[in-house]
């Protein structure tokens, strides 16, 4: 061999006893806790949040939430305030109903009172009459007279007579204005 040929040999075994010996694989420059990452893009979330980083995944997740509990504000929103006007026109009702019960109630009674001023317009007309004669008979037909159109204008209100003269006492018909001895108890007398 040639001086050259030596010389190239010696150099290349020089320069493999100065490098270092290098590792057989890559994975042993790797310390030994440490899982290899994948060529996929699925992380754990406990590794992102060691590392303060964030997922993509989660943070859509995150806005998802955030966008359906803004959609059930609005919704609640919308149904609070519809809420509140049923129950103003509820209120606005109950008043107007109670108005209407007054007016109802006034106006019935006008129209009792206005019936029975006939029957009270005749009474005087019935004692001017009585005092120029002196039959009795005049009067007590005049005053029955009265009773009638009274009786006429309750009936015209809405008001019936009860027949209840020896009938049996009835709490949901009578009045009790006194108790007496007499042959039936328990009867009207």
């Amino acid at each position: 061999m040639t001086e050259n040929a030596d010389d190239e040999k010696e150099k290349m075994e020089g320069q493999k006893d100065l490098t270092p010996h290098a590792p057989i694989c890559e994975q042993e420059k790797q310390p030994p806790h440490t899982i290899p990452p994948d060529d996929t893009d699925q992380t754990s979330p406990i590794s992102e949040v060691e590392e303060g980083k964030e997922s993509k995944q989660p943070l859509s997740e995150v806005e998802q939430l955030k966008a359906e509990l803004a959609k059930k504000e609005e919704d609640y929103k919308a149904l609070y305030a519809q809420l509140q006007r049923a129950l103003a026109d509820f209120d606005n009702y109950r008043k107007r109903a109670l108005r209407d019960q007054d007016e109802a109630r006034r106006s019935a009674g006008e129209l009792v009172i206005i019936s029975l001023l006939e029957p009270v317009e005749n009474l005087p007309r019935a004692l001017e009459a009585s005092a120029g004669s002196r039959s009795v008979k005049e009067l007590r037909k005049g005053l029955q007279m009265i009773e009638k159109q009274a009786w006429c204008a309750l009936e015209a209100g809405g008001l019936r007579r009860i027949d209840a003269l020896g009938k049996p006492f009835d709490h949901a018909l009578h009045e009790a204005v006194e108790q007496a001895e007499g042959d039936e108890d328990g009867k009207v007398i």
